[in-house]
This record gives structure tokens, sequence and C-alpha cells, in this order.
């Protein structure tokens, strides 16, 4: 079970609160991507994309790996499905 302090779930709905990255991450729960593919997708520069994938990473939403002589973003499903379980113990009933 991943536990979180409360600054941390604050850092998670932060990265969660702009309309790009939750893109971002929808995206990356079918595949993973590079920054550059990202950035096509979205139609905005490769700084801004790299910034968004920053924020995702430093919540801890998505992992960056190097695959050959790129670096893909994929998504930690492991901090995706706890903040999806915090949501839904706090769900009026």
């Amino acid at each position: 079970m991943v536990e979180y302090s409360r600054p941390r779930l604050d850092g998670l709905f932060r990265a969660l609160s702009h309309q790009t990255r939750r893109s971002i991450v929808e995206l990356l729960l079918q595949r993973p991507h590079s920054v550059s593919e990202l950035a096509q997708h979205f139609h905005i520069s490769f700084a801004a994309t790299s910034k968004h994938v920053q924020v995702l990473e430093r919540a801890g939403l998505i992992e960056r790996e190097i695959r050959g002589r790129t670096r893909v973003a994929k998504i930690d499903v492991k901090v995706l499905a706890f903040t999806h379980t915090w949501l839904s113990r706090h769900q009026p009933l």
C-alpha cells in the first residue's frame, strides 16, 4: 500500500489540476510516450510539454526511463491507483 502525507496528496492533486497534465496521464495510460511525441499530440512546444511532464514526475505520477537514445514517460500505476482509492474512500455514500 502506498502511503502519503497531506503535502504529498496536495502535490498529486495539484499536478492533476491542469487539463493538459490530465490529458498526458490519459495518453500514458495507453502506452509510454516520449516528450516529443506528447508535444506533437498537444501541438505545444517541447519545453512546455517537458515542464508538464516534470510536474507529473515530481508528484510521483509518472516515471521516466531510457529506451535506446530516448527517454520515455510512463504512468506509475501504484500511485494512480492510490489516488483513485483515496478519492473513493472520501466519496459521500
